[in-house]
């Protein structure tokens, strides 16, 4: 019987989300299940990037687990939520995660992990957070799980940066050879980067040129809104957060995160592991060792730091 309310409870707050703020839902608009593990995944791409971020990834595990990745609404291509930009609520956001949620319910999915990479660590924090019937684990890779130390602390200082985010970028995003530039990120800019690695950022460069301007810019925009760290508190299962690092002063780097854990109370659910000398698209430029350590913390084993053997010396 309790369990039973329970789902009506978490059914309850949902509607009341997406009737009270008249969210026209659009669904999931693409995604992909690969592998017959025991195991079950949800992976969210980061910001931009479509389902198959995940795709390397899918099919070195499909034995290990059942895979079920998704394209944000919006992103590479896919089509854009007819909603409005100029809002102090998180509409598109909340979209999203009721369309996340739907999906789990069409899709059965059970007793599962979110996954999420970069901007993509945000909505798995908030789905673990709104259905822990589902949620069982969460694993964030390279991204934030808090928002205290880089968004206001007032709701009039969240809505000022966010509406400057329209002002600064609305224009420049309608400019093609600005948005161009804008999405170089992420491309290799010397030989020295290993193939793999610069295959994944070209096929990643197509999703980005391909996402809708006004999807990139209110998800964006609806960032600064959301507060991020007390949805990190109403997630009571393990996270394995997983950070990664380049350049100089990786171990400043490590101490500064740390430092921002601490400010917020050091959650004991949360288990934050480092990779030295790792590129933001960690499963494609180191993906055994992401791929062991998830396996190990799905699995209730030890998980600990990446650091290449020349650092540690």
């Amino acid at each position: 019987m309790k369990k039973i309310l329970y789902l009506l409870f978490i059914l309850f707050i949902q509607m009341n989300d997406l009737f009270s703020q008249q969210i026209a839902l659009l669904p999931i608009p693409e995604f992909k299940i690969i592998g017959n593990g025991p195991d079950t995944l949800l992976l969210i791409p980061c910001m931009s990037c479509r389902w198959n971020e995940w795709e390397r990834f899918m099919n070195n595990n499909q034995a290990r687990y059942t895979m079920y990745a998704i394209t944000v609404p919006g992103y590479g291509g896919t089509p854009t939520p007819d909603l409005p930009l100029n809002t102090d609520q998180s509409l598109w956001r909340n979209n999203l995660l009721q369309a996340l949620s739907n999906f789990i319910n069409e899709q059965k999915i059970k007793n599962a992990t979110a996954v999420g990479h970069s901007w993509g660590t945000m909505i798995a924090i908030q789905l673990a957070a709104r259905r822990p019937d589902v949620i069982h684990r969460v694993i964030t890779v390279d991204g934030s799980i808090e928002s205290d130390s880089w968004a206001p602390k007032t709701k009039q200082e969240r809505l000022t940066q966010a509406n400057n985010i329209i002002t600064n970028w609305e224009e420049k995003l309608k400019d093609a050879e600005q948005w161009r530039q804008f999405n170089m990120v992420g491309l290799p800019q010397q030989d020295s980067i290993d193939r793999r690695y610069a295959e994944a950022a070209l096929l990643l460069h197509g999703s980005f040129m391909a996402t809708s301007r006004t999807a990139l810019l209110q998800y964006w925009r609806e960032n600064i809104l959301i507060d991020l760290t007390s949805d990190l508190k109403r997630v009571k299962v393990p996270i394995l957060d997983i950070q990664c690092f380049t350049g100089q002063a990786q171990d400043q780097q490590k101490e500064t995160y740390l430092k921002t854990l601490q400010d917020i109370g050091n959650p004991s659910n949360v288990k934050t592991i480092f990779f030295y000398d790792t590129r933001h698209f960690v499963m494609f430029h180191r993906p055994l060792e992401l791929e062991n350590r998830m396996n190990n913390f799905i699995k209730g084993k030890p998980v600990q730091d990446f650091i290449p053997s020349e650092i540690k010396q």
